[in-house]
């Protein structure tokens, strides 16, 4: 879906923005890259039409496209379980999680488990899946990850 009234470049900017302003790990002035880098999985997976409806689950599809992506940006580092960005990039305002049940739990774990049992699954900003259904803007965002947050000298 394409829209015809729709400020696409507007869009673009304000999740760029967002993008770079990720909250990722650092440990010994070293940047964790997993949350870029199972953005850019997600972005994968709707280019190549296996995701078609903003309602991202933990699949094998999306686990093995990030691990993938993660080696090959991180190919000397054990790449960072799925199950943590999966479920803290919804501390950057854009990702929300859908809680079984409506609720979210009282205690919070970042294990398989814990997101099998409570998180039914995860819905983008309506304008960022706006943004990702168009083409050009989707190889934008993509680019943009893989120059500003995955490239070695970043």
């Amino acid at each position: 879906m394409i829209l015809s009234f729709y400020n696409y470049e507007e869009c673009c900017g304000y999740y760029t923005g967002m993008i770079s302003n990720l909250r990722q790990n650092k440990l010994h002035g070293i940047v964790n890259i997993a949350k870029p880098v199972l953005l850019l999985a997600v972005m994968q997976l709707v280019d190549e039409g296996w995701l078609r409806n903003n309602r991202i689950i933990l699949t094998s599809e999306l686990e093995d496209r990030y691990t993938g992506l993660y080696n090959r940006y991180e190919p000397d580092k054990a790449a960072t379980p799925v199950c943590y960005p999966f479920y803290h990039l919804h501390s950057d305002g854009f990702w929300h999680i859908r809680w079984i049940g409506g609720e979210k739990p009282p205690e919070i774990s970042t294990s398989r488990k814990f997101i099998a049992d409570h998180i039914d699954h995860i819905c983008l900003d309506d304008d960022l899946w706006i943004l990702l259904l168009h083409p050009d803007f989707r190889l934008r965002l993509m680019d943009f990850i893989i120059n500003r947050k995955l490239d070695p000298d970043r």
